[in-house]
């Protein structure tokens, strides 16, 4: 553990570049580390966690607190699957929120106790430019930032990648900080045949909180071909998995979607495990194509 003790006392676990092929003695090292390190805040990947937590359950471990323990999400996107799983095991109560971050420019957003996500205007002026004009609420957009106050590195009008929707609503939480939706890269959203697209947010939210899959991962392989694998558990039935395959054709409008159950998906090379990935959208054309956002 000191090796991994950061100057400011933080602790960094132990992690392994392909998630579901961790050995389980560095499994057992990240559970038995939480325990003696005994965090008041954990700042993890949704994915890695919501692993953790599964293998917590496994071994019949129970958190080790939950009064006053917060969790914060960040690096992937939180799927509403590893939110269930992290909240079955730590309790609903438990303050959970969603970080908007890039490792280029750090933390750019938050979400709020009213479960809204909300920009950094404090260190960044945020810009949502659809089609070289700024974006009308609601639209599809991608967010360019210039960094305020940052003589080492400054960033002017930087193109993210990542695509959000701006809102006009004002939150109940009581914050004047832009509401948004933060939709997922531009290289992972699905094109249909038709030209429309499907966000990364937006497949999440179609397949839920889906009490029988532990993960999932969508991949688009062709301009009309999908591959829908997850891995299940023992609240599985043909009749859950048959509900939802049919709901990814309507919205993906197309029949050619392959549908498997697997006991293994394999992270990025970097580490990440993502729920969507296009090859369409990586395709030279389609990149071009993307700039209307």
């Amino acid at each position: 553990m000191e090796s991994r003790l950061l100057c400011d006392g933080t602790l960094v676990l132990p992690v392994y570049h392909d998630l579901l092929t961790t050995p389980e003695r560095m499994i057992n090292m990240a559970l038995d580390e939480i325990e003696i390190y005994d965090p008041h805040l954990l700042f993890v990947d949704p994915t890695h966690f919501a692993f953790l937590a599964r293998e917590m359950r496994k071994s019949g471990r129970t958190p080790h607190k939950t009064d006053g323990f917060c969790i914060m999400s960040g690096f992937t996107l939180c799927t509403q699957v590893a939110r269930r799983q992290i909240t079955e095991v730590y309790g609903d109560k438990v303050a959970f929120a969603d970080m908007l971050g890039m490792s280029e420019l750090g933390y750019l957003g938050f979400e709020c106790p009213a479960g809204q996500q909300h920009m950094n205007t404090k260190d960044f002026h945020i810009e949502f430019i659809r089609d070289g004009r700024p974006a009308e609420p609601g639209e599809l957009a991608e967010l360019v930032i210039t960094t305020l106050g940052d003589s080492l590195s400054p960033h002017i009008r930087y193109a993210t990648g990542d695509i959000y929707r701006l809102s006009s609503d004002a939150c109940s939480c009581g914050s004047t900080a832009p509401v948004v939706r933060h939709e997922g890269r531009s290289k992972n959203v699905l094109w249909l045949h038709d030209g429309s697209l499907v966000t990364p947010k937006e497949l999440d939210e179609l397949i839920g909180p889906a009490q029988w899959i532990d993960m999932y991962q969508m991949n688009q392989t062709n301009d009309d071909e999908f591959s829908f694998q997850y891995i299940r558990n023992d609240a599985w039935t043909q009749g859950a998995e048959d509900e939802l395959l049919a709901k990814l054709q309507a919205t993906l409008k197309t029949k050619n979607i392959s549908c498997d159950a697997k006991s293994y998906l394999p992270a990025d090379r970097g580490g990440k495990f993502l729920s969507c990935i296009s090859s369409v959208a990586m395709r030279e054309e389609k990149r071009r194509l993307i700039s209307w956002v």
